[in-house]
């Protein structure tokens, strides 16, 4: 489970650099990133669920904070996704949202499994 909120934050982390370059930037390359690699270099398993919720909601709180500012033109700013193409802050924002709902289901799976039978 801690693995899966790890995840959570650091897609955060990513997330928000696209979301700056998309808005700072005209239609930028929003390259991709290994997940497996970043688990491993960033040794998911060694953390705690604290830290990696707690660096998870500082970045997300970060980013609100700048989607309530965010002008009607900003929201359709895009950049060029390596693997979903053109993509706009607003479509971006909406597809970390079904990410979360995702991985929230994942948890709750983990911490409440179905009973057999």
């Amino acid at each position: 489970m801690t693995e899966i909120i790890a995840h959570l934050a650091e897609d955060e982390l990513v997330s928000s650099w696209r979301y700056r370059q998309m808005l700072e930037h005209e239609t930028p390359a929003l390259l991709d990133f290994d997940q497996d690699v970043w688990a491993s270099l960033g040794q998911y398993s060694a953390w705690s669920p604290e830290d990696a919720f707690a660096m998870f909601r500082l970045l997300r709180e970060a980013n609100l904070r700048m989607f309530e500012r965010l002008t009607a033109s900003q929201w359709e700013r895009d950049g060029i996704h390596a693997e979903r193409g053109l993509i706009t802050v607003r479509e971006h924002c909406r597809h970390m949202a079904a990410h979360d709902i995702n991985h929230i289901e994942q948890i709750k799976r983990i911490l409440v499994p179905v009973p057999e039978g």
